[in-house]
Formats: C-alpha cells, structure tokens, sequence
C-alpha cells in the first residue's frame, strides 16, 4: 500500500480554544490509482491535503495515521518531511500566484526540486525545466522559465506549478483543484498528461476539486466530504451516478444541466455551509437536508457499509443502502 490514511483528524487553533476541521477521515491509495476528494468551500478538502504535505497552519494538531510507504507521517521531523517533500510527495497547489516566488524566474522554480532531490547541476536542471514546461502545454516555454510569475498569465503560472510538482516524477501527487484557471481545452490535455504519468510510472493521484465532471472522468474512488467528515466513498462511477447520501445527492442536482430550458436557474442547496470547526453532536448536514430529523441534530453518524466498497454516514440510509 502507498498511502494509508487512518482516522486523520486536524484541530486548528482560534481564539475561542481548538476547533476540529477535519474529522475521522480514512482512506487509502495504492500506487497508480486515483481518488478524488470532493465538497463545497469549507468541508475540509485542502485542510486533508495539506495534512498529508504537513503544511498545515502553525499550531495545527494533526491526529490519526499517515503511513506512506508503510512510514508514519504523523510527528516526522520537518528536515524528514523535506527529502520527501517535491520528490517522492508533491502537490500543485490551487493559487499559483501566492504559491510561486514572486521575486525568482519560473524556470528556477521549476528547476529547483531537480537540484534538490536529483543532483542536477545549474544547466541540467534548467533545461531539464523548459522541456518540463513544454510539456505542460505552455507556447513559448523558454520565454515562460525566464519571466517572473507575475508577467505570466493565470493559466501559464498554473502549468508552471503542474510542471514543479511533476518535476521529480513523485509516487503520489496531490492536486488541490489543479485545472481551475484553465479552458476546458487546456485543462483536459493537462488531466490527460497527469493521467498518462500515472499510467507510465505507477504514480497515485489525490485530486482535490469543486468539478463534479473531472472527479468522474478521472478518479477510480472518490470521498464526498462536508463539515470536515465523509458523507460517502466508494467507486466514483458508482458513488456519481447512483448516491446514496442527501448531500451527494444534492451535489449532483446542483449540476448545471446541459439539456435544460433555457433560463432555468440553477438548483442550490438551502441554507449556508457549516463553518468550519462547527462541531456539531449529530450531522453536520442537519437542516440543509431536506430529511432532517431531530435525532440527526444529536446522534453520531453511524457507518452504513455497502457492496462495492461504499460506505455512507446518514441515520437515513438503511441497511441496504437506500434512504428511509
């Protein structure tokens, strides 16, 4: 097993004391496969990431199991966490402008994972950039290494990153909504090469994304997290065409539609997203879900397994999957 994740639980601190943002979550990645993490802003999604990355905020607490290669990453020193950091771990992470060095040329940054972990000299690691950034679809790819990220266009500075992160052709890589400044053109080819990448060299991708759409076509598993904990998992096909829980439900139906009339709005889901570290006894989907029940508010979520690999967490769904 490549990545095991056991009961991770991430605690932030505020002023009002510790609060929990991410709850309980378990999953696991063998090399070469794929899973996507999916939920509105808030439910934790990046706060999972970063977990992994150990880049959480100071002072964060992170709980649970992180085992990597059979090596726990809960506690590791961070002088350990850098060697595998870009090299064997890496993430593209969602806003590239605040995650470039404004003051260094792309190419550099590109470069700099290859100097780090492979041992390439100045030259070697520059060129070995440029082709990096070719292959990420960027036109002009030695201009791109010798400009700065702020000449450099939303999408150009994106693939700058996807080209970082692929740099050292890492074992797993974590991509937190990694296409989100891209045309639909551009951002399929860039998919498609993360796709053959992990074809070609076994490597297992998180993908991180608000894009229903892309989870489907590119991941084999998927988690549907809200308030920090997942509401469902299990196969993507099966979890996106048949849900199970009220919240996966409502996702989908927030879809647009592509044979809708024209002018019809667009289905939202009621009410607000739970803040995070809300906390609440029961399910942090009470009272946005249309079946709310007074014993949702206070009961612990129970864990309805189903064939398949499924699991869903709702007092609604019965033993054979289906809502009560």
């Amino acid at each position: 097993m490549l990545l095991e994740v056991i009961d991770l639980a991430v605690d932030l601190p505020t002023p009002q004391g510790l609060r929990r943002v991410v709850h309980d979550v378990s999953f696991s990645l063998d090399a070469g496969e794929s899973l996507g993490i999916v939920g509105e802003s808030g439910s934790g999604k990046t706060m999972t990431a970063l977990a992994l990355m150990a880049l959480l905020p100071d002072g964060a607490i992170v709980s649970g199991a992180l085992r990597f290669l059979g090596r726990d990453l809960v506690g590791l020193p961070e002088a350990e966490m850098r060697k595998l950091r870009g090299d064997q771990i890496a993430m593209i992470f969602q806003e590239p402008m605040t995650a470039l060095n404004p003051i260094q040329r792309v190419g550099r940054q590109v470069a700099e994972p290859l100097r780090l972990h492979r041992g390439m000299d100045k030259a070697a690691a520059w060129a070995e950039a440029v082709r990096l950034l070719e292959r990420v679809r960027l036109r002009e790819p030695e201009r791109a290494a010798k400009a700065y990220p702020f000449a450099l266009s939303g999408g150009e500075r994106q693939r700058a990153m996807i080209a970082m992160a692929l740099a050292c052709a890492p074992k797993l890589l974590i991509a937190d909504e990694p296409t989100t400044a891209l045309d639909v053109t551009v951002q399929a080819r860039i998919l498609d090469l993360i796709a053959a990448l992990s074809a070609q060299s076994a490597m297992a991708t998180l993908l991180v994304s608000h894009d229903l759409a892309v989870v489907a076509r590119n991941c084999r598993n998927v988690l549907i997290l809200y308030g920090g904990t997942v509401m469902e998992s299990g196969p993507a096909e099966a979890v996106l065409s048949d849900a199970r829980h009220p919240y996966t439900k409502a996702l989908l139906d927030a879809r647009p539609r592509a044979n809708a009339p024209r002018g019809e709005r667009l289905r939202a889901i009621a009410g607000s997203a739970a803040p995070a570290g809300a906390n609440p006894q029961g399910c942090p989907f009470a009272g946005r879900c249309p079946l709310t029940l007074d014993a949702c508010r206070v009961t612990p979520l129970p864990t309805v397994a189903l064939e398949g690999g499924r699991r869903v967490r709702c007092l609604r769904v019965g033993a054979d999957g289906r809502l009560t």
